[in-house]
């Protein structure tokens, strides 16, 4: 276990910092409905296509893909299950799948295939410490500039705050499969 993340992991992790902090800011500027949707596909096939042609010496793509799948999996049981139970809906999908827009579950399977490989190949504390914050804000972040944008609603009590702790138990829940459990 090591513990001072190297420079090439602060630099995947400043970029993926400016990436979504420009695309919060682009969609907080200019409200794009439902297109949104196409955006953050975009984004996850972008990501991951950059982290197939420089980053996978030595990591096993099929257990990264693993990963994204299992995420999709994981998303689709808990929107729905949050869904079911009155927590959230969301509106504006080509193809909505209970509560669950098909569009975010290819985010799910396209970006956690991406952030699987983009892990560092030995596990570091801080690094995954950083990793789990930094998605359970961006998480949060991102679902309320999807109600902004009418694409979701909260119901039942649930706010932002539930969301980050929410996405924090599912990225604690990633670092350990894929630290512990697959050796991407």
């Amino acid at each position: 276990m090591t513990i001072s993340p190297t420079l090439s992991q602060r630099c995947k992790l400043n970029s993926l910092l400016l990436l979504f902090t420009l695309l919060a800011a682009i969609v907080l500027i200019f409200p794009l409905g439902n297109v949104i949707y196409v955006i953050l596909i975009a984004c996850a096939v972008s990501w991951l296509a950059v982290e197939l042609k420089f980053d996978v010496a030595g990591k096993s793509i099929r257990n990264a893909f693993f990963i994204g799948v299992f995420l999709m999996a994981f998303d689709f049981a808990v929107e729905n299950i949050g869904g079911f139970l009155g927590y959230w809906k969301t509106y504006g999908s080509a193809f909505p799948i209970y509560f669950v827009p098909l569009e975010i579950m290819l985010v799910c399977v396209l970006g956690g295939t991406a952030w699987a490989l983009y892990l560092p190949e030995k596990f570091n504390i801080v690094y995954s410490i950083f990793d789990i914050l930094f998605f359970s804000f961006f998480g949060a972040a991102g679902e309320s500039l999807l109600i902004q944008n009418g694409l979701m609603h909260y119901y039942g009590g649930w706010t932002s705050v539930h969301a980050f702790f929410g996405y924090a138990v599912t990225w604690i829940i990633l670092h350990f499969i894929r630290y512990r459990v697959l050796k991407v």
